[in-house]
């Protein structure tokens, strides 16, 4: 009865604000090149950028300690939902996989204007 959603839901939303943004992975370029798209680039600093790969069944909200951390070493948090799961959408592409998947992060972290990220993830 004390449990207050509301208020753990203002907390994740201010740690975790949310993006949505489109990657295009038919150019095999893509991946050679960096990106930046200002409307998808949260602000940058020194922290570590870290590209977070939940496993199934999880979510983002795994790394909301590392996105609320204010001691060194600080990190980007990036932590896409896997297309087709959570607050993602599904890929239209038949045969969408697992390596697309991995190439469309990488385009997200370029995009984003990351060269050279650290990755961690977990299941797949």
């Amino acid at each position: 009865d004390k449990y207050d959603w509301r208020a753990q839901e203002d907390r994740l939303n201010a740690a975790l604000p949310q993006f949505r943004t489109t990657v295009d992975i038919s150019d095999p370029n893509a991946r050679r090149r960096p990106h930046h798209d200002e409307e998808a680039a949260p602000g940058k600093s020194d922290a570590v950028p870290l590209l977070f790969c939940h496993g199934w069944p999880g979510s983002f909200i795994e790394v909301a300690p590392l996105a609320e951390r204010k001691s060194a070493p600080r990190f980007h948090v990036v932590a896409p939902s896997i297309p087709g799961f959570g607050f993602s959408d599904a890929s239209v592409e038949e045969g969408f996989g697992l390596r697309e998947t991995a190439r469309t992060f990488d385009g997200l972290m370029r995009k984003l204007g990351y060269e050279r990220y650290v990755a961690h993830g977990t299941g797949w």
